[in-house]
């Protein structure tokens, strides 16, 4: 389904051939939109790993925090991981990620936290063969020591959907096509929000839908979105 088709099946579905005034495609558009961002946070909120994405950002040297809502050029719901990477390079056998040592935020730069808690198996060592200790602050990221060079970090995170603009723009896609249906009916379900009986059926439907859409939702061999390359730029 693509948002024309949720445009023609919300109308017909509420009887209207109107494309008019309250009906017109602006319109129906926020309100597709809504529908989509409400079903996909219940939906990670359900299984994260459905909408989970990766990529790799730069933590630059000498800076006491990073946002990773502006590194990843996403509108960020969940930071779910950060690990660390010994290059400037995807995940693979020869530059594994490493979990590093969390803090809590408000001991972040307590003088216990200025050195190093010890170092990867590597044989040298630099700033990418250094542990960190860390801390989270919203969708910021801290790390102590101060880096003094460049740290290259493996991201796993809930971004937000993208805006659906263009009739033939896909609502959802890859394992989550199958929850098109969760979207026409949240659309109803606002558009009907007039008429008591018409949201309640529409609530209904939501529902049946939701029970239809659980062996997805339980699914825990779903593999993440493929990696977004950010610039370091």
């Amino acid at each position: 389904m693509n948002l024309d088709d949720i445009r023609v099946a919300t109308r017909l579905l509420l009887g209207t051939l109107d494309t008019t005034n309250m009906w017109k495609d602006s319109v129906l558009d926020g309100i597709v939109n809504m529908a989509q961002r409400a079903i996909w946070r219940k939906v990670a909120g359900y299984n994260p790993d459905l909408c989970a994405s990766v990529a790799k950002v730069t933590y630059p040297a000498d800076s006491l925090r990073l946002d990773l809502e502006t590194a990843l050029t996403a509108n960020v719901e969940r930071i779910m991981a950060v690990t660390l990477l010994q290059s400037d390079a995807d995940p693979s056998a020869t530059n594994p990620t490493y979990g590093m040592r969390p803090v809590h935020l408000e001991d972040i730069d307590s003088p216990r936290w200025a050195g190093s808690p010890g170092q990867l198996a590597t044989s040298s060592y630099t700033t990418q063969t250094a542990q960190f200790w860390f801390a989270m602050s919203g969708r910021s990221i801290m790390l102590r020591p101060i880096p003094t060079e460049d740290v290259y970090l493996w991201v796993r995170y809930v971004p937000l959907p993208a805006d659906l603009s263009g009739d033939t723009d896909p609502v959802f896609d890859g394992e989550l096509v199958g929850l098109h249906d969760l979207v026409l009916y949240r659309t109803l379900r606002l558009c009907a929000t007039r008429s008591k009986e018409a949201s309640s059926h529409y609530s209904s439907l939501e529902t049946d839908a939701w029970k239809d859409a659980l062996p997805l939702l339980e699914s825990q061999s779903c593999e993440p979105l493929p990696p977004r390359h950010v610039s370091s730029g």
